[in-house]
């Protein structure tokens, strides 16, 4: 009987001595680290630029589907995008429209100042959307939209248009943008899109691909792809709300990848942001 005793006891004393090691190594393991948030400055400065360009789609989509001579035109983005003394000049034979908003004019929340200038070599009405090559060329001359300043050339082509679904398919190019803040800090900006425009009931509608490029304020190269189409109302727009309601863009930005996801096709500034280790969601200005 003492014997077995023994044995018993010899049995137990490894098995209690692993115990503790198993529970002094529990007690010295480590947390999972908590992987920090990146520096997502460039989504920030991607969004503004945007915003800026799509502010500029509005009045030039204005000028282009409203249906009647240029006056009634000019009586529409009067109507809606910029104020009633807004200067608007027609050089027919220069094939120039030039849009000066002077010292400063607000609409719906947007400050707009500084002259807009659009080049074509035929009228600007909605019978061009249908011609394909039909080449729409903005530029600025100090222009600036809640104090961004706007650089570059902005280029609107016609590929095409669906008579079946009445939308016209259009390339936009941006080269040589720079959007400037008012402390004079700035992002480069070029962009290769295509766009799908497509009239609603009076409320026009725009789904955007394709990929853009520049350097930020901080100095650092990036990179992003519309990975799902984003979705554009003239509704949204004209209340102020200058963001996609839909879709997703895919930022590549020193050398991590975050997405923006703009949501579900409502009329919000609430968006999505995903990076390594995290996500979280913002509700923009």
């Amino acid at each position: 009987m003492e014997k077995m005793k023994n044995m018993t006891r010899s049995l137990y004393a490894p098995l209690a001595v692993l115990a503790l090691i198993f529970a002094a190594a529990c007690d010295s393991a480590e947390p999972d680290p908590i992987v920090p948030e990146p520096d997502l400055s460039i989504v920030e400065d991607d969004i503004e630029v945007n915003k800026a360009f799509e502010d500029l789609d509005n009045i030039t989509l204005t000028l282009l589907l409203e249906e009647g001579d240029f006056g009634a035109r000019m009586l529409a983005i009067q109507d809606g995008p910029i104020c009633d003394d807004t200067d608007v000049t027609v050089n027919e034979e220069a094939g120039e429209v030039t849009i000066d908003f002077g010292d400063g004019c607000t609409v719906n929340g947007v400050t707009r100042k500084g002259k807009v200038i659009f080049t074509s070599s035929r009228p600007l009405a909605l019978e061009s959307l249908l011609i394909p090559g039909f080449a729409l060329v903005t530029t600025f001359d100090g222009y600036e939209v809640n104090g961004l300043k706007i650089e570059g050339t902005r280029t609107i082509r016609v590929q095409g248009f669906d008579i079946f679904s009445g939308s016209a398919n259009l390339g936009v190019e941006v080269r040589n943008g720079k959007v400037t803040w008012p402390d004079g800090s700035f992002v480069t900006y070029s962009s290769d899109q295509t766009r799908s425009i497509a009239l609603e009931d009076d409320d026009y509608t725009v789904r955007i691909s394709g990929s853009a490029s520049g350097n930020s304020r901080e100095g650092f190269d990036y990179s992003a792809v519309i990975t799902t189409e984003l979705l554009i109302r003239q509704s949204c727009v004209e209340t102020g709300v200058l963001n996609p309601s839909f879709g997703v863009i895919q930022f590549n930005y020193r050398g991590i990848e975050v997405s923006v996801n703009y949501g579900f096709d409502e009329c919000d500034n609430e968006i999505e942001i995903t990076y390594p280790g995290g996500a979280k969601v913002v509700t923009l200005d």
